[in-house]
């Protein structure tokens, strides 16, 4: 059977179609399976962080950022005009929440970069994608990579295509992290798990994106490969689900919330 070459597009267009073309799948894990314990473990964060229900509540500089962010992200109209300057609402406030978890500087040496465009090569031609945020590892021979990719949902979970543009995201990661070896003549890495965040406002869902150089050749190319993909993903479970509305913002979601990123430090290689 003749398999039918995809048109190149930008990631920020790819859609389910694209995923089901190149046999991605996406299978919805328990928080013990997806990662890899129980209970999940204490947020090593200050206190104040999670227990203050507003900016005025907040007693250290870290809480009141913190609120602040949570605030702007929450407001429609604010965060819409961020967006539309080129910046993301939702990674200040990743960001306060990465560097009260410990996830950077590190060790391992970590470090963040905000929205950004990367060439992401499919269909046999050269096109972009938008990250909004993601995250830097830097390994013992100095050679820095992409390992967390970020992908804010702005329709506010109304976007059924957001999980198949983080995957392109991903795909695009893994591009330039195998193009940053070769500028340094080191070998190109044969596959690699990045992972993904979807943000519905302040409401994250968490994925294991498995890729491969078989998997990057065939997008590459247009040329789908019969090879199976299983994104592995994980919505966390909290008393107050209207993303909408709620999200980090109910103590009880916010601690729940936390935990899941304090868990999630160690999946990310």
């Amino acid at each position: 059977m003749t398999t039918m070459h995809r048109l190149p597009k930008s990631g920020n267009d790819w859609s389910e179609d694209d995923l089901s073309a190149y046999s991605v799948k996406i299978e919805y894990q328990d928080a013990q399976k997806f990662f890899g314990e129980t209970p999940l473990p204490t947020p090593s964060v200050d206190q104040d962080t999670l227990t203050a229900v507003t900016a005025d509540d907040a007693t250290s500089s870290e809480a009141q950022n913190f609120m602040e962010h949570i605030g702007v992200v929450m407001d429609p109209i604010v965060a819409a005009e961020i967006y539309d300057m080129g910046k993301s609402p939702i990674f200040f406030l990743l960001m306060d929440l990465f560097r009260s978890l410990g996830y950077f500087p590190g060790p391992p040496s970590r470090f963040p970069s905000e929205r950004q465009t990367l060439p992401f090569l499919n269909g046999g031609q050269t096109m972009d994608v938008r990250v909004d945020a993601h995250l830097f590892r830097t390994d013992a021979d100095a050679n820095k990579k992409i390992v967390l990719v970020v992908h804010e949902d702005m329709s506010e979970g109304a976007d059924p295509n957001s999980s198949a543009r983080l995957f392109a995201e991903a795909v695009a990661a893994f591009q330039y992290n195998n193009a940053q070896r070769r500028m340094v003549g080191f070998s190109e890495l044969d596959k690699q798990v990045i992972i993904g965040i979807i943000m519905v406002l302040t409401s994250p869902s968490f994925f294991k994106i498995p890729i491969t150089q078989e998997l990057v050749r065939g997008i590459e190319s247009g040329q789908p490969t019969s090879t199976p993909t299983t994104v592995i993903g994980f919505v966390p479970e909290v008393p107050h689900s209207n993303r909408k509305k709620d999200g980090m913002r109910p103590l009880d979601n916010r601690r729940i919330i936390f935990q899941c990123f304090e868990a999630l430090k160690k999946l990310i290689r």
